[in-house]
């Protein structure tokens, strides 16, 4: 009895002991800091990207140790000149402004080579967020949870070298135990300067259980809370365009709480301690971003959510418009103007050389026509390229009501063909094979290209035929009336629409090959007078054809000029008036300065049309009387 309680002492000393030895490994528990964080990491959902170098965001939240201690990055003073190679943490430690982390390429030309550094270095690390548990002094009963995340490189409108993000959870608490015992009542998410708020219990902020959806905006990163072209205009906004579009790819953060203060050099964290910037040098914009010890929500988490949050961002509508798309005009200019400035910076000298060709180049086009003079009659004489616009802008002007009502039915035509399109696309077919069908074969392409524009393109023949019999009745001494406009139409519809046709799908279809691109644009200019032959003419198909291509011989280059720049001058007037509109009335809505873009390319269209038929006329007395040209 006495040897079998021996042994079961022994037995139950040795678990005992090995217990012991176990316990260190797993007795403790994480912080209640560790535990809120891990309660709210947020999802990160992520514009789809899936190919390299592809659409999309290539970028993921990543951990600083890809850049510290890595013999590819340099760390660089700007005044001195010293510098560090693969600079780690501790090296970080109490620097000031002047030093900067200097990452291999050139951020104002990135091309893909970030992209590729990235997942280079990445790998398969998993995605990480710091968080940040932070009281601000004099706002006892708040307390905020912060998520920041890196990026090792900002791709949007300004183009940077590294990326700091973060969004912010408010409690009702002054501990990380006390709010555990509840749920956020705010939070805020950084959107470049500022920043949107929402209730815990809003609509738009999404959820996966306690975790918060954040979707970035594409190239930038700036957080928002759904799938949207968001439009900024000012610094808190951003300037251009965030897109966060689906589809997304989902990354789920692993959280690792940071301190405010790093306790010493040795400390992991003690790159929380250098106010340096993480990327490149740059002027503006473009210059390496500072960390998150250096922001104003870092030390005053409370005031800064008051500060600079709002309830709401700007977002794009979707759907299509009669006309150019302001915000979509908006969006592309910032985007390309942007590129365009940053290739400047980059390149100053080139681009000056560039643009000072450009602006001799355009001096002398405009010395070099004639102005003067510009009467509308006769209508068949030659004429400059000066006298054409001038003569057409005149008939713009004294014949206004003329040139509201064929607006006006350009405005309707649309509409109506586009509902038509739409219907067709629902209840046929038609949508049925777009949708099943592969996305880069060219008969989905051409279905594509011809259901998007069908309407506006039907509605701009009628312009310019309306337009080109108007000028045909001055040429016969009469100011033809909108009806008897329309009338002359009615006879002229049936080689409208097939010339027409026969020239659309034609050209569609080489576009959509993608090498016939320079025969189809070789083609539109040989029979971009068909329509005013059509009708000034009385040409059928095949005359209209050959009458626009007669004309149009030995002077196809001056043609693809006079056309171009009198279709394009609506294209950028009406949105131009938009953006401006934009710009300066903060709190008008979208979809308003979408209508009035509409509207002034309604009015300003007709233009092209009276242009079109006064070149038509230009031409034809130019090949019947060679000596008078």
């Amino acid at each position: 009895m006495a040897a079998r309680s021996g042994r079961l002492a022994t037995l139950l000393g040795a678990a005992l002991a090995a217990l012991a030895v176990a316990l260190p490994a797993n007795a403790a528990s994480p912080s209640a800091e560790q535990q809120l964080a891990d309660r709210f990491a947020p999802v990160v959902r992520l514009k789809e990207h899936k190919e390299e170098c592809g659409s999309g965001e290539p970028y993921r939240p990543a951990s600083v140790d890809l850049v510290l201690g890595n013999s590819e990055v340099t760390l660089r003073n700007a005044d001195t000149g010293a510098k560090r190679t693969a600079p780690t943490a501790a090296d970080l430690y109490g620097l000031g402004d002047a030093w900067y982390l200097d990452l291999p390429g050139d951020p104002l030309s990135p091309g893909c080579s970030y992209e590729q550094q990235f997942l280079r270095w990445n790998g398969d690390r998993p995605p990480v967020t710091y968080a940040h548990v932070a009281t601000e002094k004099g706002k006892p009963g708040k307390l905020a949870l912060q998520y920041w995340f890196y990026y090792t490189f900002n791709d949007f409108n300004d183009k940077h070298e590294s990326d700091w993000e973060m969004i912010q959870l408010a409690f009702d608490a002054d501990t990380a135990e006390q709010a555990l015992s509840q749920t956020p009542a705010e939070v805020i998410y950084s959107q470049h300067g500022g920043g949107e708020f929402a209730a815990w219990d809003a609509s738009k902020l999404q959820k996966v259980g306690d975790h918060p959806v954040v979707y970035p905006g594409s190239g930038s990163h700036a957080n928002y809370y759904g799938q949207n072209l968001y439009l900024g205009r000012s610094a808190s906004e951003g300037f251009g365009c965030d897109d966060t579009r689906g589809p997304s790819t989902e990354v789920r953060p692993q959280a690792i709480v940071i301190p405010t203060t790093p306790d010493s050099r040795e400390s992991a964290f003690a790159w929380l301690a250098y106010s340096g910037r993480w990327g490149q040098r740059e002027r503006g914009a473009n210059n390496g971003p500072t960390g998150p010890n250096t922001k104003d929500q870092w030390l005053a988490p409370i005031t800064w959510m008051d500060d600079t949050g709002r309830d709401s961002s700007v977002t794009v509508p979707g759907g299509s418009t009669f006309g150019p798309n302001v915000a979509g005009f908006f969006c592309g200019a910032v985007a390309k103007g942007s590129n365009l400035l940053n290739a400047v910076v980059d390149s100053p000298w080139t681009w000056l050389c560039v643009f000072g060709v450009l602006g001799l180049a355009c001096a002398a086009l405009v010395h070099r026509t004639r102005w003067r003079p510009h009467d509308p009659v006769p209508v068949e004489q030659p004429r400059a390229v000066g006298q054409v616009l001038r003569a057409a802008w005149t008939l713009h002007r004294d014949h206004r009501r003329f040139v509201l009502a064929v607006g006006l039915s350009f405005l309707v035509m649309s509409v109506v063909f586009s509902a038509v399109w739409a219907v067709l696309l629902k209840f046929t077919g038609i949508g049925d094979f777009v949708s099943v069908a592969d996305r880069q074969s060219p008969v989905t392409a051409l279905l594509a290209l011809l259901s998007g524009g069908t309407g506006v393109l039907i509605a701009a023949v009628f312009t310019t035929a309306a337009t080109a019999a108007f000028v045909a009745g001055l040429d016969d001494g009469r100011t033809l009336t909108t009806r008897q406009a329309l009338h002359v139409l009615r006879t002229r519809w049936r080689p409208l629409v097939g010339v027409t046709a026969l020239v659309t799908v034609v050209s569609a279809v080489l576009i959509v090959t993608v090498v016939g691109i320079p025969l189809a644009i070789y083609l539109l200019v040989r029979w971009g007078l068909v329509t005013p032959a059509c009708v000034i003419d009385r040409q059928g198909v095949k005359g209209s054809r050959s009458e626009s291509a007669r004309l149009v011989h030995g002077g196809w280059w001056r043609t693809l000029g006079v056309t171009a720049l009198v279709n394009v001058t609506p294209l950028i007037v009406a949105p131009l008036i938009g953006v401006i509109i934009l710009l300066l009335f903060s709190g008008v809505a979208i979809w308003f300065v979408n209508l009035i873009g509409s509207l002034v390319f309604m009015f300003v269209y007709p233009y092209s049309g009276l242009a079109i038929a006064l070149y038509f006329y230009d031409r034809r007395a130019r090949r019947e009387s060679p000596a008078a040209a």
